[in-house]
């Protein structure tokens, strides 16, 4: 469900050849490396910190913690559609990974990633992942 107004961005997910572009910037960026967290996937990179630490990305998808249900970060212009419980128990059941988790629901698939492992975004670890 829609929400209005949004809630303040606390990350951001980015997918393909602007995660990677992303990244390459970042690893070149020490000062907003240190205010931020992150963790990639095969495919996408997601940033957590203080909204004015975000970078600015065109395909970024702006994401915050539900707050009937903190452990689910979702984008800051949806609501949850049921009830917290209800859900969190549903993704308890079939989620293996301990949450947070970030959600992003899509046309085809629902998009899921723990992001209970994001910590400080090495330069290194940066171009490695962009290198892929």
């Amino acid at each position: 469900m829609p929400r209005e107004p949004p809630l303040p961005p606390a990350g951001l997910v980015v997918r393909g050849d602007s995660a990677r572009a992303l990244a390459r910037r970042l690893a070149e960026d020490s000062e907003r490396r240190s205010c931020l967290t992150g963790l990639a996937s095969d495919d996408a990179l997601v940033l957590l910190g203080a909204r004015d630490a975000l970078p600015w990305v065109d395909t970024a998808v702006w994401v915050a913690p539900e707050p009937s249900l903190p452990a689910l970060w979702m984008r800051t212009t949806l609501r949850l559609g049921v009830s917290a419980d209800l859900y969190a128990r549903a993704l308890r059941r079939r989620l293996t990974a301990v949450g947070p988790w970030v959600l992003l629901p899509a046309e085809q698939r629902t998009w899921v990633m723990p992001v209970s492992g994001a910590g400080p975004l090495g330069a290194a670890a940066l171009c490695a992942w962009a290198s892929r």
